[in-house]
């Protein structure tokens, strides 16, 4: 069940074309998809990372020197600390983002007031459903395009299952510590050249 509480199926995916179509609505849009929602979806389909993992997001955590974001073990589904490299385009996000977030310790401060600091988890979902989509989709959708672009791309099952902080199979978890962090890097910058290419040209 997704927030509003309508039975979703579990294998809705977008094709090149439909980014491109979603983007453009959610821009014709204006201020009924806020430029807030509008830069999170873009670095939801860019970095691949959960959605809260993103909204909850601190900017203690992002090192703009390294280009990584460090999402540490409590804000994580598996409870394990995880390192995102941040592609060229990401930073220029996380710049308007910073502009944006007026001084708040939070990436996607909450705008009204509201029990948490951060934008609220199901604040992405409703804009969604408020655009005229020709197709149904939940930011949770995302992870699965992303998942699908990855292969498309031709990285490896490993690298983008691991691109996704999805754990390895039991042994190779228990036994191979190595980060992946430079195939990590690679992947999420062939991506995030993917994605970008599907923008308004405004945008690229």
């Amino acid at each position: 069940m997704d927030a509003g509480g309508e039975e979703r199926p579990k294998d809705t995916y977008l094709n090149e074309k439909q980014i491109r179509q979603f983007f453009d609505i959610a821009e014709a849009a204006g201020t009924a998809f806020s430029r807030d929602n509008y830069l999170a979806t873009c670095l939801l389909f860019s970095t691949a990372t959960r959605k809260m993992e993103l909204l909850g997001a601190k900017w203690e955590e992002f090192d703009f020197d390294e280009l990584l974001w460090t999402i540490p073990a409590e804000r994580t589904k598996p409870r394990r600390e995880f390192l995102v490299p941040l592609s060229p385009q990401v930073i220029v996000w996380l710049d308007e983002l910073k502009i944006r977030a007026c001084g708040s310790d939070y990436v996607f401060p909450a705008r009204k007031q509201s029990r948490v600091p951060h934008v609220y988890h199901d604040t992405l979902n409703h804009a969604f459903k408020n655009l005229n989509l020709p197709f149904t989709l939940a930011p949770h959708d995302i992870r699965r395009t992303t998942r699908t672009l990855l292969a498309k791309l031709g990285i490896s099952d490993q690298v983008a299952e691991i691109c996704l902080n999805h754990k390895l199979p039991k042994m190779q978890h228990i036994y191979n510590k190595y980060s992946f962090l430079p195939e990590k890097r690679e992947a999420l910058l062939m991506l995030a050249e993917a994605f970008c290419a599907c923008l308004p040209e405004k945008e690229q």
